[in-house]
């Protein structure tokens, strides 16, 4: 039991103050306010004065601009405090929107960063983004705020209603002065320790009225990154085309900040930036190397002394620039007051020359020695005394070439001869298997023996392999047995051999990629759905598979690929290379209907159960691929594959039965297939049946000792049977063999929580989530961990990235509305309980969840339906009607809460109904019957002080204040902690005149309960009684600032603060 009725209305009071000071202020006679008194309602309303008075107090801030407003009504569009609109441009560093701020009621410039890194670099960008945020200068873009939205940073800024400086039309003065008005802005930044890195025109904005701004002060550092630094040391930070040297190799400083302004003018005057190029590269090398065209060369009626402020500003070396901002402030003033130039010096001849040998000092001083030196040179006579002797030995040397030629070619060509015989060898081979593969799959040959001879043969082809290591056939061939086996793994490795002696070798490629194809779709299925997140664990396999494929075949020349490696082409090779375009199509061109294409084109040229298997993968709809697989199966009773992919679409559509006819059928055509095993493991475990889930991965544990996978799944069985210890100990097998194995990890925190381990399962939890990034379920499970521990921010936290990374699960919605319950956002909460049951209609417990809620929100009407869907699902469980009744008078519906009342009281009398019958008579105003209500209620639960409160308040009502007093005294005993009959009984003892018990009851109340807006407000009456305007003040603000939603005295409060405000 939880409700109480409300303390009786005390409009009355407000409205004797408030003619008590209208009359003391003047503003109404005395007779004035009795006849409005008589009139009987509101005195505010009779007050015109007071009224517009109320009306300034309630004036509202800056209405959103239409176009805001409209963003306003797309969620989607918030961002923090803002409301995102148009874009404005994007950048090195981003995306940049126009957008609303609501609070201050102006537009701002909202930049989203790219990402920034690690944790280290973006505390550092936290950094220099506040440091930069400090930053107060007419020139200098405001930074207002540095935050971080869905997990990407974002900085909020002043908006500059204008264009950039490249796009604004500027006079020739006006630029002069927009260049004087950037260096002052560095000035002033530099001064403070800020450093702006990635000065250029499109980082400064000239506004309407001719203002300029500079933007992005202190920001580019490890964001805005547009290459590699020369000495690939460092990071480039910054615009190559106005990138000072020493920045391009990787050091910024405060000097780099005023050779930017020097390209800004250059650019400016040139209409180029100083050095161009087609690529970054390019221009990063000049901007080391290589000096600019002088200004006076591009646009020839360039000032001199601005050409020298230019030259001088883009000096290489930085200590050979401007000292400092305040030297360039100055040539900029001289020039502009056509004075002499006080750092700058115009551009000669001699000045040239004189950097030319500064950068290349070695070429010019020895330009200048051979100048001056004088080339002489003698030739030597050459002697021929050991000509002879070198001859005959030159003609020795010869012969024995010739001879070591002749051996190398016959032995080479006995080694052809031997090759050959060799592939003639590996062709009869191939052809065998082909043979045993088929006796295999029709079943004409009993499955065993045909099984025994196929392995025969794959080890007659090892002999093979074992007599010509070095080349890439055997391997081959091999691998084509074992695939037949159903060896997906020794094919992989036999295709795997043979590429690392031959790259080139196209067919071994092109195969390849078909057993990663299926290796793919084992493990898709293989790892059944109890893996949340299976497509991306086999990811891996299919990137993998693409790229074989890239390597592989050359379409329309397979056939004339294999002849050249010496390998023969039968039916199966042309089966094969469908199958293989198909399979590239599919995956690698992401064309399913190509593929299809390719399939079926094959199926009508031959009947075969390859294409019908893969065909079955990219049918649309189950039955079409029911009926294609049962199709494969007619034709290959013997291949254990088609068996093995219907029995998981029959798992998909639940039709258990036949689903474990087809798993079983495929462990009997291949008994150690492991990935059958476990799926059959998991099949039984849905039917119920744990403990055949268990036989099934101890097999497959048997099968696949080193596979991580296997104890993973086996843990999850023994979890279902309760053995949390022993799932444990599998979970920590499976990571042992695994190190990053998040989901064993998250699966291990499950059993953990299980056996009473919190904060081993939060270790486990935070260890899933630091491996990767998709967890959700490790997510949801540590946030109800935080959750139960009271850090609710923090499990929200959790469970909205639960929901992110998996929007379609149910349980992290009902699992954040919870924590938003107790948090207090109840329409959050209910959201969530929306959202749950959209994807669970048939979550019970959730329609009581959203229920309470939306009953605690004040929605009396949504709870009543969510407990009549309650009752539909829990016919006559007599707490539902008690809660219905309780959400049917919060709804207005007396009667039908009276009916639900009476219902339960027939069914089986508790204190908690006539409690509730007794609140419902209370609102009808039924005094009397609510006070026989409470007392039925206080026989059958003497303890409870709920119904004592209620009785007290229903005294009080009929006029028997020493009665209620009694009855709040009786709860306040048996709860002692309780708020509410404080209140009640602080209500009553004002009444009786008794103003300190008042107030000793309402300051009791408000320590008990800090939020409690009633306690407040009636406090706030005994303060004005006793003249403390100010305290009644105080606890006026704190009633409306706690307000519940709902709560019917909040206008009350209001009018009594403004009022009290006015100095009434």
């Amino acid at each position: 039991m939880s409700d109480t009725i409300p303390s009786p209305d005390p409009q009355s009071d407000l409205d004797f103050s408030l003619a008590r000071r209208a009359v003391e202020r003047g503003w109404l006679a005395r007779e004035q306010v009795e006849a409005a008194l008589q009139m009987g309602g509101s005195l505010l309303a009779r007050l015109p004065l007071s009224a517009e008075q109320i009306r300034e107090l309630a004036t509202p801030s800056r209405p959103a601009p239409p176009e805001a407003a409209e963003a306003m009504k797309e969620p989607a569009n918030r961002v923090g405090r803002y409301w995102r609109l148009n874009p404005l441009g994007s950048g090195g560093m981003g995306m940049v929107f126009r957008a609303w701020d609501p609070d201050l009621g102006r537009w701002v410039a909202l930049k989203f960063l790219k990402q920034i890194g690690d944790e280290k670099a973006r505390a550092f960008f936290r950094r220099e983004a506040q440091l930069a945020a400090s930053l107060d200068h007419p020139n200098i873009a405001k930074i207002y705020e540095v935050g971080e939205h869905d997990g990407n940073p974002f900085i909020a800024m002043q908006f500059v209603d204008g264009e950039t400086l490249s796009k604004a039309k500027l006079k020739a003065e006006e630029r002069l002065r927009a260049a004087g008005k950037i260096a002052e802005a560095v000035r002033f930044a530099h001064d403070r320790g800020v450093i702006h890195r990635d000065l250029k025109p499109a980082n400064v904005m000239v506004e309407k009225s001719g203002a300029v701004y500079v933007m992005d002060f202190g920001l580019a550092k490890e964001t805005a990154v547009e290459g590699e630094s020369l000495t690939g040391t460092n990071v480039v930070v910054g615009t190559p085309n106005y990138m000072a040297p020493e920045q391009a190799r990787g050091r910024a400083e405060k000097a780099s900040d005023l050779y930017g302004i020097g390209a800004i003018l250059y650019e400016l005057v040139t209409g180029r930036p100083p050095f161009v190029g087609e690529s970054s590269a390019e221009v990063l090398t000049q901007v080391v190397t290589a000096e600019p065209v002088r200004p006076k060369r591009l646009a020839p009626g360039t000032p001199a002394d601005l050409e020298a402020i230019i030259v001088h500003a883009l000096e290489k070396d930085p200590r050979r620039r401007y000292a400092g901002a305040v030297e360039l402030i100055d040539d900029l003033d001289a020039l502009a007051q056509k004075n002499p130039l006080r750092h700058a010096r115009r551009v000669t001849w001699s000045y040239v020359l004189a950097k030319r040998i500064r950068k290349q000092p070695l070429i010019w001083a020895t330009t200048t020695a051979l100048a001056l030196a004088a080339v002489a040179g003698a030739a030597a006579g050459i002697t021929f005394l050991f000509r002879a002797r070198r001859e005959a030995e030159k003609a020795a040397a010869e012969t024995a070439r010739r001879l070591e030629q002749e051996v190398r070619a016959s032995r080479e060509r006995d080694e052809a001869k031997r090759r050959e015989s060799g592939l003639q060898r590996l062709a009869t081979l191939w052809h065998t298997v082909v043979e045993r593969k088929q006796e295999l799959r029709s079943g004409r040959v009993p499955h065993a023996a045909a099984r025994r001879d196929l392995e025969k043969s794959e080890g007659d082809v090892s002999r093979y392999v074992e007599e010509w290591p070095g080349h890439p056939e055997g391997y081959y061939v091999r691998a084509r047995a074992r695939l037949y086996l159903g060896d997906l793994d020794g094919a992989g490795r036999d295709l795997e051999a043979a590429l690392a002696k031959a790259a080139s070798f196209r067919p071994g490629r092109t195969l390849l990629g078909m057993v990663r194809i299926q290796q793919y779709l084992v493990r898709l299925v293989g790892q059944s759905d109890t893996d949340p997140d299976r497509v991306a664990l086999a990811k891996p396999v299919l990137e993998d598979a693409v790229r074989h494929f890239a390597a592989g075949w050359e379409p329309g020349r397979e056939q004339e690929e294999a002849e050249r490696w010496g390998l023969p082409w039968s039916r199966d090779d042309r089966v094969a290379v469908r199958v293989a375009q198909a399979l590239r199509s599919y995956y690698a061109d992401n064309s399913a209907p190509r593929a299809a294409r390719i399939l079926k084109e094959g199926l009508a040229e031959y009947e075969s159960e390859e294409f019908l298997t893969q065909l079955s993968h990219l049918a649309g709809k189950t039955d079409e691929a029911l009926a294609l697989l049962t199709r494969a199966i007619a034709l290959a009773p013997g291949w254990e594959v088609p068996h093995f992919h219907r029995g998981i679409l029959y798992y998909e559509r639940k039709d258990f039965a036949a689903s474990l006819r087809d798993f079983d059928r495929a462990i009997a055509l291949k008994p150690d297939w492991a990935d059958a095993v476990t799926n059959r493991g998991v099949l039984k475990g849905a039917m119920g049946d744990h403990k055949g889930a268990l036989v099934d991965s101890e097999r497959a544990v048997e099968l696949r000792p080193s596979d991580p996978a296997v104890y993973y799944h086996r843990a999850l069985t023994r979890q279902n049977l309760g053995d949390n210890a022993g799932a444990v100990k599998d979970y920590d097998r499976a990571i042992e063999l695994k190190k990053d194995y998040a989901e064993a990890y998250t699966n291990r925190g499950n059993a953990r929580l299980a056996l009473g381990d919190p904060d081993g399962a939060m270790r486990d939890y935070d260890r899933a989530i630091e491996l990767k990034e998709y967890s959700p379920w490790a997510y949801n499970s540590r946030g109800t961990i935080k959750r139960d521990r009271g850090d609710l921010r923090g499990a929200i936290k959790d469970f909205d990235a639960a929901i992110r990374l998996d929007p379609a699960q149910w349980q992290p919605f009902s699992n954040r509305g919870n924590a938003k319950r107790e948090l207090g956002d109840l329409p959050g909460a209910v959201a969530d309980y929306d959202e749950a049951l959209r994807r669970n209609p048939d979550w019970v417990q959730g329609y009581e969840n959203r229920a309470r809620t939306k009953l605690a929100n004040g929605d009396g009407p949504g709870a009543v339906a969510d407990y009549d869907r309650l009752l539909e699902r829990r016919q006559g469980e007599a707490g539902t009607y008690v809660e219905r009744a309780r959400a049917k008078a919060r709804a207005g519906d007396l009667p039908g809460a009276r009916a639900d009342l009476d219902r339960v009281i027939g069914m089986k009398a508790t204190a908690e109904a006539y409690y509730h019958r007794g609140n419902v008579r209370y609102a009808q105003r039924d005094l009397a019957g609510a006070i026989e209500d409470y007392g039925r209620a206080i026989e059958l639960d003497p303890g409870g002080w709920e119904a004592y409160a209620n009785r007290g308040n229903a005294k009080m009502g009929l006029g028997d204040v020493k009665g209620a007093i009694a009855d709040f005294d009786l709860a306040i005993e048996r709860n002692a902690s309780a708020a509410e009959p404080h209140v009640g009984r602080g209500i009553a003892r004002r009444g009786l005149g008794n103003r300190k018990g008042a107030r000793e009851d309402f300051d009791r109340a408000i320590e008990l309960k800090k939020d409690y807006s009633e306690a407040y407000l009636m406090r706030a009456f005994v303060r004005d009684d006793a003249g403390d305007r100010a305290g009644a003040i105080a606890d006026l603000e704190a009633a409306i600032r706690h307000a519940p939603a709902g709560w019917n005295s909040l206008e009350l409060a209001k009018k009594f603060l403004s009022m009290l405000k006015r100095g009434w």
